[in-house]
């Protein structure tokens, strides 16, 4: 069943496409994203400005899936699934030759419901109300050690929301090229941080929130029978 379910997510995401049934009024979208995160380490209610990656999330991908309901000819109402993730990488080399890489990488998972507004046939409104699951991930390879460390070392959960507009191009009746672009905004709690002593992920004994505010640009076909 995972293995179906797999396939079914890898074909929308590369066919890009979304299926109007119905007389339009069931929709059925899926498509790729770009994201840029800008993050944030809040620490018992104060945002910390100086956070070390906080500007240099600028490359990321993702993928949506979503189902729409149109209540009439303005109005519609659905859900849908989402990922989007962005990364940093670094390294530093040494007098002696030696040289260690870095990379981290974020990930948000998550489900939302959704509330669309056509201002016209090809110009639409959309919010987005999401619960996210997050992970960090961090590697760092150092050339004189065998082996590389990657884990996680940060996980948690939270609301969030998606501001986005989004144009249809009719290219013929039946076939449309729609772009999208967003704002979303999310606040994480963190529920477990890496224990480098126990070298494994620990339940947090803070109280501690990881605000992510990033752009997702979208692109997809839409193919209306």
């Amino acid at each position: 069943m995972k293995k179906q379910i797999l396939l079914v997510v890898i074909g929308l995401i590369f066919f890009s496409n979304s299926i109007v049934m119905a007389e339009e009024r069931i929709e059925f979208n899926g498509g790729v994203t770009y994201n840029n995160f800008v993050y944030s380490d809040i620490d018992s209610g104060k945002l910390n400005d100086d956070y070390w990656v906080r500007e240099s999330l600028n490359n990321g991908t993702g993928f949506y899936l979503e189902g729409l309901v149109w209540l009439g000819n303005k109005w519609g109402i659905g859900g849908g699934i989402d990922r989007a993730s962005s990364s940093w990488s670094s390294f530093e080399t040494y007098a002696d030759s030696s040289r260690s890489d870095y990379l981290s990488k974020y990930d948000l998972d998550g489900y939302y419901g959704k509330l669309s507004y056509k201002l016209s046939d090809e110009i639409r409104l959309n919010l987005g109300i999401s619960k996210h699951n997050f992970v960090e991930k961090y590697s760092e390879d150092n050339s004189w050690e065998n082996g590389a460390f990657n884990e996680a070392v940060v996980d948690g959960d939270g609301l969030g929301y998606l501001l986005e507009a989004q144009v249809d191009y009719p290219v013929n009746d039946h076939l449309a090229l729609i772009g999208s672009f967003g704002y979303r905004k999310a606040d994480i709690d963190v529920k477990r941080v890496y224990d480098w002593n126990q070298n494994k992920l620990v339940e947090s004994q803070e109280d501690n929130t990881i605000g992510v505010d990033g752009l997702r640009a979208g692109i997809n076909l839409a193919l209306k029978f």
